[in-house]
This record gives structure tokens, sequence and C-alpha cells, in this order.
């Protein structure tokens, strides 16, 4: 629907117009797709959508070959969605990690995520380089020859642009994209909040829940460690907590109360 939107609007023929008078090259072209693709991690088929309907002007202006857009706009979407720490990919493997601190977990394995990396390295390092290979080293050379498709399947080669609303601006595709990334900022935000209050409202937390909640950043801290205010009432009211779990919390307490 957003997508939609930005196009009726007019913001994605802004930027098309904007990117075709800022972007010269063909490989400028190719970057500029990695880039947006890139700066939108909120979700992966969002990110397809969006960059596809977006850059596809700009790279069919400078001979870019479909399939060669298909490819940039398909290793950039997944890898950078399933290591941005805000993200559905994030979110969902965080629900997926029961008695831990699943957001954690997904923080440190980024790291690890070798085909995330190296899919993007790749990707970066043939578009620098200006080289293809297999197919696409084919879809390529018949594009800078005038076929952006090669394959006699081509539904989209006389697709008209929609253009609906020509007056649109830059700003019509990128404050939707940034309130977006905002509201999704704040929706984490207030949902870890709320799952911590609620727990601290209960009246008699269950020992499991608080122990699974608290067990990493006990295990994992030596002398200090932070919590709020949300976290210390509910240690307090957690009346068959360990020793431990007593003196981090009245040590959280007393830090809070200076």
């Amino acid at each position: 629907v957003m997508v939609c939107m930005m196009n009726k609007a007019g913001g994605s023929a802004a930027f098309g117009r904007w990117a075709k008078e800022h972007i010269k090259t063909r490989a400028g072209a190719q970057l500029a797709t990695i880039v947006l693709g890139v700066l939108i991690f909120i979700d992966d088929y969002f990110n397809c959508l969006t960059v596809g309907s977006v850059m596809r002007p700009v790279t069919d202006s400078h001979n870019v070959s479909r399939a060669k857009l298909a490819y940039l706009i398909d290793a950039t979407a997944a890898p950078i969605c399933i290591i941005a720490p805000i993200s559905s990919w994030a979110a969902a493997v965080t629900g997926f990690v029961k008695g831990e601190d699943g957001f954690s977990i997904f923080i440190r394995a980024i790291p690890y995520n070798y085909y995330a990396i190296l899919t993007i390295i790749m990707m970066v390092t043939l578009v620098l380089a200006k080289e293809d290979y297999g197919p696409m080293k084919a879809h390529e050379k018949n594009a800078i020859e005038g076929d952006l498709f090669t394959t006699g399947d081509r539904p989209f080669e006389n697709t008209s642009e929609n253009a609906i609303y020509n007056k649109g601006k830059v700003i019509d595709l990128v404050f939707p994209i940034l309130s977006l990334i905002v509201c999704c900022v704040i929706g984490m935000i207030y949902s870890v909040d709320s799952l911590i209050t609620q727990y601290c409202n209960a009246k008699n937390p269950s020992s499991v829940e608080v122990k699974n909640y608290f067990c990493i950043k006990i295990e994992n801290s030596e002398n200090d460690i932070l919590l709020t205010k949300n976290e210390v009432n509910l240690l307090l009211k957690y009346r068959s907590a360990g020793e431990a779990e007593r003196k981090l919390a009245h040590e959280a307490l007393d830090f809070t109360e200076r």
C-alpha cells in the first residue's frame, strides 16, 4: 500500500528524475540501487517493492539489464534485513528464542552471518570491477546493445509507467520511508517496555518468567549491571528470588535513587 501511495504521489518518479540528473554511469546506477536497498532495511519484501519501482527507470536509462537489477535488489534485500537489528527478521528471530534474551543473541550472531556479509561484498565487488560471469554476462552484454531482457518472455517490456502526479517531490518518497523506520523503532521500544511493565504489575510474577528474563543479565554480569526501574521493581516483587537477584536489585535501586 505504501509503495502504491508513493508512486501515486509522484515520489518515485521525482526520485527517478533526480537520479537521472546526478547518476551518469552504469556503475553509478547499480551502486545507487545497492545504497537504496541498504537504507530500506526494515523488511525485505518492502525493500524489493520499493527499490524495484524506484530504480527501474534509472537503470533502464543506463542500459542495465533487468536481470542485473533483479540480482542487485534480491542480493541486498534479505542480506541487509537479516543483519539489521531493527527489522522484521530481527523481530522474528528474537521471538523464536524461548527463555533467553533473543535480541542479544541476534546481535551477537551478526558477525557470523557469513551469507549476508559475503553476498554484499561480492555484489559491490562485481559492480566496481565491472565484471559479470555466466548467464548474467550475456544479459549485460545484450543490455549494453539495447536489449534489457535477453529472454524471449518479456511481459513488462511495454508496460507504461503510470506517473500519476508529475509535480511530486523527492520528499514524497523519503518521508514515508523515514516515517516507517521511526515508527518501527518506537514500536520495538514500546513493546519491550510494555512487556517489562506487564511483569512488574503482575500480582505474583511467575518465577520461571522472571528467571528466564534475568538469567542472561545475571550470568553475563560481573559486579555491575544496568537495570531499568521497571526491572528493579520486578526483582523486588519477586519474593522467591535468590540472593544474587535480591543483591542486584537493591544495588540498582540505590543507584537509581542517587
